[in-house]
């Protein structure tokens, strides 16, 4: 996971830009993101409502504005689809 914030934090957003962030679990690299980058628009998703739950509590303690939190559990059926199929 460090690598992957290291690798998002060193990129150059601009204002107006989105992130997608997909498998974003209790919401702490999304809250970062969103600290860092407060003129991006960030949709984080998990498959896991209680995650979701934590994050968004999270995001409400710290102040944030720019994350929309959704819990979708098709989400990991279509990955989990999609590896099936290419045999991963």
């Amino acid at each position: 996971m460090e690598a992957v914030a290291i690798a998002i934090i060193k990129s150059e957003f601009k204002i107006g830009d989105s992130l997608l962030e997909i498998g974003c679990g209790n919401g702490r690299l999304t809250c970062l993101l969103a600290l860092i980058y407060p003129n991006v628009q960030i949709v984080a998703m998990d498959q896991c409502e209680n995650a979701i739950s934590i994050a968004k509590q999270r995001a409400s303690s710290l102040g944030i504005k720019n994350i929309e939190f959704i819990a979708d559990a098709a989400i990991h059926a279509i990955f989990k689809q999609r590896n099936k199929a290419e045999g991963l």
